[in-house]
């Protein structure tokens, strides 16, 4: 890269082909100590600090780029004091970038140096595409924020260079119907004239009078199709169609319309909460966070972090908190981790205002449940919720448990329980069915409590930035913490996982289903009721809870629906058949479920003599 310089300075020069109030011109003088050769024009582009179109010139030239080089550029808009960014195209190619701060001081130069472009890969790719486009303008014309402008700059430029066609965006915040429709819809969809153009919200498709068959034809034929998202009632019918509509467009090889959406920020959250096939739709790079109150000029950076951060959240699907309210059951475990919490921000709160002088951060956490009770699901949402506090740096959840920590030989345990403690900090270390480490009691040769005794100088540790957390049954978790009353102590939090009752269970399985597109019957829906309320009534200690829900829908009910639909004489492509579950597939998944339950209890002939 040669040594190219650039000064500039603001003139009180008279210029008539700009308004009065623009008394003022800006003079720039660009140094290169080692011409160019071969270049027959020079062009510079000058933009506000948020991307605003300020002016521009060109010079003409025969061979080489001279060593310095004039420009002066008269601007409708006031050349004020502060940051300016300037571009200079080598025969029409963006070469050279750089910023450039005015002073306050007219009749003052200001220098800086310009580096390739190449360094700066969101700026090559607005000099090159972006700031010739119609649609740049409005940006500036409707206020939108800075913050806003570099966002849009990035994510065009990383969407631009993917293979695969755009075909789903979100849009959030006060001005996101403008957004969607005329800066994203003009980049994304090419989209210039209203035939081109079909706009709906989400109640009109649910509610009428949008039929589904209209919608499909529209989107197969427009360019741009935009969807308003509005505060809905999500009924089982309002869930069903928006997750139809997301399949329908989260279709690999789907054609047609680039679909936009667009909406308030509790509407799209209400949205990817109730349907979480929606939020599947967007990655975080296809989202695009307007504030609220765009045109408030007294927002703080802390507001555009907000925003970031809630536009992160909708792109997966729900934040940790929300996600753990949503579960079905397990009320005493909600409260009790709301509690945990609170207490967390409060104890940090006082530390902040140097109210407390413990510096401590130990949030180490036992679990107490049968199988089944989403003990595992609950540790994943512990780092998030933790990380989405603050007080876990990374937020990730490693499990693990005895089989996968005891090693061979003596020095192998410790060394692989080094290993996972390092792997798991900043996050949460799970060990499931953690009472098995020493279940052996006092025998020698076991390794379990090599687990624990490598555990207790992390579990001491002031701030380790890691949770860790043992589950397991509860009478079985006692008697280990009982075998080393060091534990105890070191584990101030301890949740209780109740079994889930009848009614839990099939709230449960509706959702599952639900998710999936599956509809019940009446009389199925009967039916499933009747056989979880049976099997509730006669399990066993080793009953699965939501383990054995997912086992009955996955090789029980879903198994013998597609036995019953596949074997039909004629089976026809119908979306009725192949989403409704009759109560026979209900009844031939009990029937399954109870053999291979008895296959299980039936216990192997014993060879040999028996003595009378």
């Amino acid at each position: 890269m040669k040594n190219i310089t650039l000064r500039a300075q603001r003139t009180y020069q008279y210029a008539p082909s700009v308004p009065e109030f623009a008394d003022n011109q800006l003079r720039l003088e660009m140094s290169c100590p080692d011409p160019y050769e071969y270049t027959t024009e020079l062009f510079i582009r000058v933009f506000s600090e948020d991307y605003c179109f300020m002016g521009s010139d060109t010079r003409t030239l025969t061979g080489k780029i001279p060593r310095k080089t004039h420009f002066h550029i008269d601007s409708s808009l006031e050349w004020k004091a502060g940051k300016y960014q300037v571009y200079i195209y080598r025969n029409c190619i963006p070469l050279w970038f750089t910023t450039i701060e005015l002073p306050y001081e007219k009749n003052k130069w200001a220098k800086a140096k310009f580096e390739s472009i190449e360094n700066y890969p969101d700026e090559e790719f607005f000099a090159q595409q972006l700031n010739f486009t119609s649609w740049w303008p409005r940006l500036h014309d409707n206020h939108f924020k800075n913050s806003l402008i570099r966002e849009l700059i990035s994510k065009c430029r990383i969407l631009d260079s993917q293979e695969a066609p755009i075909m789903n965006l979100l849009a959030i915040g006060g001005k996101s119907e403008y957004l969607a429709t005329y800066i994203l819809g003009s980049h994304f969809a090419n989209y210039q004239n209203p035939e081109e153009l079909y706009k709906i919200s989400l109640e009109e498709l649910v509610y009428g009078p949008v039929c589904w068959e209209q919608l499909v034809q529209e989107i197969k034929q427009k360019k741009l199709v935009v969807v308003k998202i509005t505060q809905m009632i999500y009924d089982y019918q309002t869930i069903n169609i928006i997750n139809m509509f997301a399949d329908l467009l989260g279709q690999d090889n789907r054609e047609g319309a680039v679909v936009i959406f667009h909406g308030s920020e509790n509407h799209v959250l209400n949205l990817c909460i109730k349907c979480d096939t929606f939020s599947r739709l967007f990655a975080e790079k296809n989202i695009f966070y307007t504030k609220e109150n765009e045109d408030n000029p007294d927002e703080t950076d802390q507001s555009t972090e907000n925003s970031q951060k809630t536009a992160a959240t909708v792109s997966t699907t729900l934040s940790a908190e929300q996600a753990l309210q949503e579960l079905v059951g397990l009320e005493r475990l909600k409260q009790d981790m709301q509690e945990a919490r609170l207490m967390a921000l409060f104890t940090r709160k006082r530390q902040e205002l140097h109210l407390d002088s413990n510096e401590e951060n130990r949030h180490h956490m036992l679990f107490f449940g049968n199988p089944g009770t989403g003990k595992t699901t609950v540790a994943k949402l512990v780092g998030e919720m933790y990380h989405q506090m603050g007080l876990l740096s990374v937020g990730h959840t490693i499990e693990t448990n005895r089989s996968k920590l005891i090693g061979e030989f003596i020095g192998q345990t410790e060394k692989r329980m080094n290993e996972v403690i390092a792997e798991a900090r900043g996050g949460v270390l799970f060990i499931d069915e953690a009472y098995a480490l020493v279940e052996k009691g006092e025998d020698s040769k076991d390794y379990g409590k090599e687990v624990i005794n490598a555990l207790l100088p992390v579990l001491s540790e002031p701030n380790p930035d890691l949770i860790v957390i043992l589950a397991g049954y509860e009478d079985k978790m006692k008697h280990m913490i009982q075998t080393n009353p060091g534990l105890h102590d070191r584990f101030p939090l301890h949740f209780h996982f109740d079994d889930y009752s009848p009614a839990e269970l099939e709230e449960m399985a509706h959702r599952l289903l639900r998710k999936r597109n599956f509809k019940l019957t009446a009389e199925a829906g009967m039916k499933l009721k009747e056989l979880i309320e049976k099997t509730v009534r006669n399990h066993d200690e080793h009953f699965g809870n939501g383990r054995w829900l997912h086992n009955l829908i996955d090789q029980g009910i879903l198994k013998s629906m597609a036995y019953r639909v596949m074997t039909l004489p004629k089976t026809e492509q119908n979306i009725q058949l192949f989403s409704t579950i009759e109560a026979s597939d209900i009844q031939a998944a009990g029937q399954r479920m109870t053999q291979n339950q008895l296959f299980k209890q039936v216990q192997p002939t014993r060879i040999g003599f028996h003595q009378n």
